[in-house]
């Protein structure tokens, strides 16, 4: 990737035991690290024992929220994943993963029920929007919220794109992160394969 200088790894119970080796995956050239935080209403099973020391080692770091639309109210979405994270700390991110399960909710309702979510999150939690980032594949957000995806641009966005070139990230003039393959591998992450993610030039906190 000849245009980005930081790796990352985003985790969840997937990929193993709660017993990841973070210094060897940091030792072997990941910079951040995001864990999965919560699902809907459900904690992540992995994440009290690992938010610690996610925070430990890396410095910078996010956790983010799997959101759903179904039958559960997006403010109580919010409130939860405030709840469960905490307050957030220097260099710390808070992501909302926006990727399926949305049904028929589409362009300005989906628009508001997730604003809705994002809102709650903020009032809970202090979270200004440049600690928010909205992760999904540009082509599934567009069409599922059409031209109301532009109402997201004051946030983050963290594009999923695997290939070799990210491309068009509008309606945001750029990504902040780009997962770039789901297939990847990481020492000391042991259990199958992990999401690559790279934190683009120019938007590096430290």
């Amino acid at each position: 990737m000849p245009y980005t200088q930081h790796k990352g790894i985003d985790a969840s119970h997937w990929d193993g035991s709660p017993d990841v080796d973070m210094h060897l995956a940091k030792n072997s050239g990941i910079d951040f690290w995001f864990e999965k935080a919560t699902d809907g209403l459900s904690e992540d099973p992995t994440f009290k024992n690992r938010q610690s020391r996610v925070r430990e080692v890396f410095d910078v770091r996010g956790w983010y929220h799997f959101c759903h639309c179904d039958n559960i109210d997006a403010a109580k979405q919010g409130k939860y994943f405030a709840s469960v994270i905490g307050t957030l700390q220097k260099h710390e991110y808070a992501a909302f993963d926006v990727e399926q399960g949305w049904g028929s909710l589409t362009g300005e309702d989906a628009a508001k029920y997730l604003l809705q979510m994002i809102g709650a999150f903020k009032s809970q939690s202090g979270a200004k929007d440049d600690q928010i980032i909205i992760y999904g594949s540009l082509g599934w957000l567009k069409g599922q919220f059409g031209a109301s995806l532009s109402q997201f641009t004051n946030f983050h966005l963290w594009a999923a794109r695997y290939n070799n070139t990210l491309g068009s990230t509008a309606p945001w003039s750029a990504s902040l992160i780009w997962q770039s393959s789901e297939t990847g591998t990481v020492p000391g992450v042991a259990k199958g394969y992990a999401d690559i993610d790279y934190w683009l030039d120019g938007h590096w906190p430290i």
